[in-house]
């Protein structure tokens, strides 16, 4: 794991923070699916821009596709860093082979580093423009109407 945050008082010490998923599939084709789209995003993780992919290791077990990632600390994107770093590095991103969720509980600032991570790591795959930009404006539209202060 990568993410290290504050030693302890006696400065012997350092802790990261792992997250594990395990995701039990209907059959093994979708297993192998999601196995397959993990192996993509670890190959294209260095590809979102200003968007980070947290380093993962992953694996599939029968019907059991697992992923575990640094935990990143931090909060939640808030709507304009939505709407200009997300979108642009995201949701209008070239490649077809993006993240497919786009509620902004899944982008988190680091406290740390300030840089903005997607942390649902198995919510990836090929999603044309058109489906990108209705489901961000969807998405991002019912999490700030419900949370607005």
């Amino acid at each position: 794991m990568k993410n290290e945050y504050g030693s302890d008082r006696s400065g012997q010490t350092v802790s990261s923070f792992a997250i594990r998923k395990e995701i039990k599939c209907i059959d093994e084709t979708v297993s192998q699916e999601q196995y397959l789209r993990l192996f993509r995003l670890r190959d294209q993780r260095e590809s979102f821009g200003l968007v980070h992919i947290p380093w993962f290791t992953y694996g599939k077990r029968d019907n059991i596709v697992w992923y575990e990632s640094d935990f990143i600390k931090g909060r939640v994107c808030s709507e304009s860093e939505m709407r200009e770093v997300v979108w642009k590095h995201c949701v209008l991103r070239d490649d077809k082979f993006t993240v497919t969720n786009f509620d902004p509980r899944n982008f988190i600032v680091c406290d740390k580093t300030k840089d903005i991570y997607y942390i649902d790591l198995n919510d990836c795959g090929v999603m044309y423009i058109k489906e990108r930009v209705n489901r961000f404006n969807e998405q991002v539209k019912s999490y700030y109407e419900i949370n607005r202060t």
